[in-house]
């Protein structure tokens, strides 16, 4: 069985970013014709899904032991990592990078283990500072 990992600010009770993760899993269901399994990394499990028939939803509470520990073996065993959401690449006003640092230490995870990783999104937003436009 397949598995797909799908990163994006889940959890976070961000309304559209939900709603996206939602639509995305519907279509998955309906256009897979072999059984997935699709783990979702989410900041709080709030979740309550649907009965699909295509996939199987599998979802991960982030914290540092996931993070620091087990994801080299999440997407080790997985065959791709999906980064699904709204303005996900943006430098907020404050200037706090830890989305864009986690962001790529999780690309150059992926990277390492020669797993592709890909973005689905609707929008990217502004960066300004060299360390963010670096990372």
């Amino acid at each position: 069985m397949k598995i797909i990992n799908l990163y994006g600010y889940f959890g976070f009770k961000n309304v559209g970013d939900d709603l996206m993760l939602i639509n995305f899993l519907n279509y998955l269901d309906s256009k897979s014709h072999k059984q997935l399994k699709i783990r979702i990394f989410c900041k709080e499990n709030y979740y309550t899904f649907m009965k699909y028939n295509n996939i199987i939803v599998d979802v991960v509470k982030l914290n540092a032991v996931v993070n620091n520990i087990f994801m080299p073996y999440y997407i080790f065993t997985a065959s791709k990592g999906l980064w699904i959401g709204g303005t996900c690449l943006y430098e907020p006003e404050d200037g706090e990078l830890s989305g864009l640092v986690w962001l790529h230490k999780l690309v150059y995870k992926y990277k390492s283990l020669k797993k592709i990783f890909s973005f689905v999104n609707i929008g990217i937003g502004s960066i300004y500072n060299e360390k963010a436009k670096r990372l």
